[in-house]
């Protein structure tokens, strides 16, 4: 159980490992984090911060819960990503991430004034090729709050914020709910949000299963808008992808959604 606080003008942080780089297995069987984080740059998460260029890593969280508090503030000239279990995940190749039994909760804001912003409840941003990538029988009911002043985009899902550009990835959600509130309030160019999936795009032969899941939660967009806003209550937009494919089987959206914005392209569907 770790529990106290940590903080870091850097780049990476988590609850347990702030940085992964090699061919390293790393689990985590009933453990808890309920640390307050607080971060001015970079990739933060509940367990791992960052993950890169690892080929054959090993991720395995089990039995597990992040319920502290993630505050990830920055107005560096770089993207910036928040999760409950990992901030960024950035071409591990051949690897292996498997969650099972884990539940999120507290909360986890972002504010950014510039570049793009990834939040969500369990992986801010996925980029790992020729993988697998496993939620079963967790949930999510973190309070997610996205506070973005200017910049290109936010991509905010209440599992996962953004996979994209991968080759040959199975993502798996197994037996899922997501519980979680996910306020964006946005002046930047494109707003992806979706309640389990915020943008997956720009990939090939890869594969989403989704099964047996439900999102309980609530969505509320403020702001100006200036581009494109896209939300959807499982997934918020598939673009431009080769040889992928989707499978939903016995899903349920049962979210509700307030919108107050101008200025935008709007896009929003139940799924």
């Amino acid at each position: 159980v770790v529990e106290g606080s940590v903080s870091n003008t850097g780049r990476n942080i988590g609850g347990f490992v702030g940085h992964l780089n090699g061919n390293v297995t790393v689990s985590f069987k009933n453990c808890e984090s309920g640390c307050t984080i607080e971060s001015t740059d970079g990739m933060v998460g509940g367990f791992i911060g960052y993950t890169e260029k690892n080929k054959h890593m090993k991720v395995d969280v089990r039995d597990s819960m992040f319920r502290g508090i993630i505050n990830a503030r920055s107005s560096a000239k770089t993207d910036l990503f928040a999760g409950g279990i990992i901030g960024f995940v950035f071409e591990c190749e051949y690897s292996s991430i498997i969650v099972n039994n884990v539940t999120i909760t507290g909360t986890i804001t972002t504010e950014k004034s510039s570049y793009s912003v990834y939040t969500a409840g369990f992986f801010g941003y996925l980029r790992s090729s020729h993988s697998n990538v496993v939620i079963k029988d967790s949930v999510s009911t973190a309070k997610l709050s996205v506070t973005f002043s200017g910049g290109y985009a936010t991509y905010t899902g209440g599992f996962i914020g953004c996979i994209n550009g991968v080759k040959s990835v199975n993502a798996q959600i197994l037996d899922c709910q997501s519980t979680s509130d996910i306020s964006v309030s946005s002046q930047s160019d494109y707003v992806y949000t979706g309640g389990f999936l915020g943008y997956f795009a720009h990939s090939t032969d890869s594969a989403i299963t989704m099964e047996h899941c439900t999102n309980d939660g609530a969505f509320t967009f403020s702001g100006t808008f200036n581009g494109e806003f896209y939300a959807g209550g499982l997934i918020a937009e598939l673009y431009e992808n080769t040889g992928c494919s989707l499978t939903l089987n016995k899903v349920t959206n049962k979210a509700n959604a307030e919108v107050t914005t101008g200025n935008a392209f709007s896009c929003i569907g139940g799924l």
